[in-house]
């Protein structure tokens, strides 16, 4: 018998937002939380290690979006620790970057492709359409 399949929530930090940018629950005032990045690892037994999204770029705050995007340094700043870090999150999974096969891409924002520089060897999976939109070579080189 093969063995068995396992699922990893991978943490990768936050960005503080207002949620009323979410939805407009608490429209009459400010309702801070947290906009959680969590990576999903797949492990499964015949079709190898598969990554759910891919977070953020780790020079997201101080390169990318200091340089396309200044006003996300303030307003949607990215928090996260050295062990918030793909590879660190990775490896307490006991995997290593290259050990991915293939990544699913749910949508291109930076929280969800920023580290697919991580893996130029896999197969990258997404939504035609999303692919397709104007908008998308903009979100692919951090613009």
């Amino acid at each position: 018998m093969a063995g068995k399949m396992k699922v990893y929530f991978l943490d990768l930090g936050y960005s503080p937002i207002d949620l009323n940018m979410l939805a407009d629950a608490f429209e009459d005032h400010p309702h801070m939380g947290k906009s959680t990045c969590y990576v999903i690892l797949v492990d499964h037994p015949t079709a190898g290690k598969i990554l759910i999204d891919c977070g953020f770029h780790p020079d997201a705050m101080y390169g990318r979006w200091a340089k396309y995007a200044p006003f996300r340094v303030t307003t949607f700043p990215y928090v996260n620790t050295a062990k918030q870090t793909i590879e660190y999150q990775l490896a307490l999974c006991d995997t290593r970057p290259e050990e991915i096969n293939t990544i699913i891409l749910s949508h291109i924002h930076e929280d969800h492709t920023g580290c697919l520089y991580r893996f130029n060897h896999a197969t990258i999976y997404m939504n035609d359409k999303e692919f397709s939109d104007p908008r998308s070579e903009e979100r692919r080189v951090g613009k």
